[in-house]
């Protein structure tokens, strides 16, 4: 084995040993309700420790008698503890016997996507139906964010003005003025810029929806357009 070939080997092995604490940096295990969010923050620690090839399965094991044989094998037991540790019971369960994170990762993968196609009817259904009632805002607001890029992750991605549209007849009596003024602009605003106004507003523990603090911030927005009220 060559000097460089020792070498690069040697500071990849100590690579291994030196993961930060992912338990530090997910901070949810893994059920049956937060696959998503579940992903976003596992593949940004895989990701940014430069490890997502092994769990996807394009950087495959090397032959035993490869000199990175022994490190993938240690790099790859190391994910799947790793992974292990952000799992509920129920799910790490359901993964025992899986001898390589790529197998770990692909079963969880196949698990929920399976579900939420099965779901399909169903998320659609609570998309359309979503309705503020007696909650704050900012958990309305994340309810119909949340069944949209569940709706997205299975291939049924809504639109912009879909979503908008829904929040705003969800509502309610509370929010009539508000969503009558947003509805007369010649464009809706994008889902971020309503959740702004509307967390705006409930923070500032009033029903002067028309405020120029709230509609300034909107696309379409213009002055003159208080004078109608």
């Amino acid at each position: 084995m060559s000097s460089s070939t020792t070498a690069s080997s040697t500071v990849a092995a100590m690579a291994t040993y030196s993961l930060p604490n992912i338990t530090h940096l997910v901070t949810v295990k893994l059920n049956d309700d937060n696959y998503l969010l579940w992903y976003h923050q596992v593949e940004a620690f895989l990701i940014g420790q430069d490890l997502f090839k092994y769990v996807d399965g394009t950087h495959l094991c090397p032959a035993a008698s490869s000199p990175d044989y022994n490190h993938w094998v240690r790099t790859d037991k190391t994910l799947v503890s790793t992974l292990s540790a952000t799992l509920s019971e129920p799910i790490l369960a359901s993964v025992v016997g899986c001898k390589t994170s790529a197998t770990m990762w692909s079963l969880i993968s196949k698990y929920f996507t399976q579900n939420s196609t099965a779901n399909s009817s169903h998320l659609r259904r609570c998309f359309n139906e979503i309705s503020r009632g007696t909650r704050f805002v900012s958990d309305y607001l994340q309810e119909a964010k949340s069944i949209s890029d569940q709706l997205a992750f299975i291939g049924e991605p809504v639109s912009n003005t879909d979503l908008v549209n829904v929040v705003l007849q969800g509502l309610g009596d509370e929010y009539k003025m508000l969503v009558t003024a947003l509805e007369s602009l010649d464009t809706l605003p994008n889902f971020s810029a309503l959740q702004s106004c509307l967390l705006t507003q409930e923070s500032r523990s009033t029903y002067h929806f028309l405020s120029v603090g709230c509609l300034a911030c909107l696309p379409g927005y213009l002055p003159a357009f208080l004078l109608k009220f």
